[in-house]
């Protein structure tokens, strides 16, 4: 965010949406993003009429920065804007939200407030506000969930650009860069990504790979990986190597292989050479222990 940095109208214009799409982009890849989001998340909360928050929020930053820079409080802590920076902060922290996560291989059933489920898959993160979760019963989803939705308000799942609304419905994401995929198994699901949109019922699935929208039917009750295989069907082989890297903690060296070659089938989540096995031989593709994390892989 460094060429924002030089434009004294940027957070303003980022406050009311009025960024472009690429310098909203770009400001979301910067180290600063979920800090300022978190100040913006929580000054929203705050009512005081005839008050100019973004005048105030502007000359907070600059504080905040400062005082990063002296280690101390300056001078306009003490003046009428102190209260309200105490207030926003006060506000942060009551109403902070439930960050959940799983690591490489593990797997973790979560109850949410009104006693939905989430069962996270590896290396997948949720968050969502706890205190009100009665109004809006909103989530942020990093990788894969599994979800049982109990019937109520309007049930949001979002991940990056893309979003799933529901009522009382058992369904699951997968959602990394690039890919996400929703399947349902129960209910109704709508489900939203750019380029496209559906209503799905049981045994239909939606989803976006780079953009291309797809959608296929299945015959299951639950997710394959809750009973220790995660499953494919026509699915770009980076994608399945992704998954291998994250459930079982390695790196993968693909080399000069085709990543654009479709893999059908289901590999083990808790016996690595079975995996590899699985995958790679159908794929015709070699692989060799470079060491007990990296992998490497050749075509034959």
């Amino acid at each position: 965010m460094e060429d924002n940095k030089k434009d004294n109208t940027f957070l303003a214009r980022w406050i009311n949406g009025k960024l472009n799409p690429k310098e909203l982009a770009d400001f979301e890849k910067s180290d600063e993003y979920h800090e300022y989001k978190k100040i913006a998340e929580a000054s929203d909360s705050l009512v005081m009429p005839k008050y100019d928050k973004e005048k105030a929020y502007r000359k907070l930053l600059g504080e905040i920065k400062s005082a990063r820079k002296t280690k101390q409080l300056v001078p306009s802590w003490l003046t009428g804007l102190a209260a309200s920076v105490l207030i926003i902060f006060g506000i942060y922290f009551m109403f902070r939200s439930t960050t959940v996560t799983t690591d490489s291989g593990e797997t973790l059933v979560h109850i949410l407030p009104d006693s939905s489920e989430v069962v996270l898959n590896s290396k997948s993160k949720i968050t969502y506000n706890k205190r009100s979760w009665d109004k809006q019963r909103s989530i942020k989803l990093e990788g894969e969930a599994f979800f049982k939705v109990r019937r109520g308000a309007k049930f949001e799942v979002l991940s990056n650009e893309n979003t799933v609304q529901v009522l009382g419905t058992e369904f699951n994401i997968r959602s990394y860069n690039n890919f996400f995929e929703v399947t349902c198994f129960k209910g109704k699901v709508k489900s939203m990504a750019e380029g496209g949109q559906a209503i799905l019922l049981p045994g239909q699935a939606f989803r976006s790979i780079h953009s291309r929208i797809e959608e296929y039917t299945f015959e299951k009750e639950i997710p394959d990986w809750i009973n220790g295989e995660s499953s494919f069907v026509r699915v770009p082989i980076l994608h399945v190597i992704r998954a291998l890297e994250d459930n079982y903690k390695l790196t993968i060296e693909y080399g000069n292989i085709d990543l654009s070659q479709e893999f059908t089938g289901s590999f083990s989540l808790t016996d690595l050479n079975l995996a590899l096995e699985t995958v790679f031989s159908a794929m015709n593709i070699t692989y060799s222990m470079k060491d007990s994390n990296t992998i490497i892989l050749s075509g034959k």
